[in-house]
């Protein structure tokens, strides 16, 4: 007699939801020097559009973990220049920094729930300050497409090279030596 259940790697004991990002309840989290940048003050007229309320914008010296369990935050610039940043990227939610995305790039992420209270958090990625406005003029666009609320985003634009993914046979080494780490 065979089994015909369908094959399963793994079942989640609940339904994994992405939610909406509600722009009436977010607040942006800038580097301590752009809270009147014209991109900043781009994104925020966008979002009130939106939202019909403009977002709070918090420097990020002011910048209080707390934050994520009361609000979806959409945190700006890399782990060296924002706090908010600095706490995903150590819950492993988001890698930029000072090397990646790299220079002439940016990188936008919305995280489910980083946290696990209810509140999702959107990056807006840049190496550096001459990249940051284009960052923050990509998300603009996505926000004015909105209707208030923001679903699943990933968006980059990379100026080089980013490796070949591993070949199939390539991947158990690949898995077993990461394990051995371990």
């Amino acid at each position: 007699m065979t089994d015909q259940s369908p094959l399963r790697e793994f079942e989640l004991e609940t339904q994994r939801l992405f939610p909406t990002t509600d722009l009436s309840l977010v607040v942006v989290v800038v580097p301590d020097d752009s809270c009147e940048s014209a991109a900043v003050r781009s994104l925020c007229n966008a979002v009130a559009d939106a939202a019909g309320s403009a977002p709070d914008v918090i420097a990020q010296r002011d910048f209080s973990a707390t934050l994520f369990r009361s609000t979806d935050v959409i945190a700006c610039g890399n782990m060296v220049d924002n706090a908010a940043l600095r706490q995903l990227y150590t819950r492993r939610c988001c890698f930029a920094d000072t090397y990646f995305p790299g220079p002439g790039g940016h990188f936008i992420k919305s995280v489910s729930d980083p946290f696990g209270h209810g509140h999702n958090a959107v990056t807006v990625c840049a190496s550096s300050r001459t990249d940051f406005a284009a960052a923050l003029s990509r998300l603009e666009g996505e926000v004015r497409r909105s209707d208030g609320n923001l679903g699943r985003l990933h968006a980059n634009r990379f100026h080089h090279d980013l490796p070949a993914p591993p070949r199939e046979h390539e991947l158990e080494e690949m898995i077993r030596a990461e394990l051995a780490i371990w």
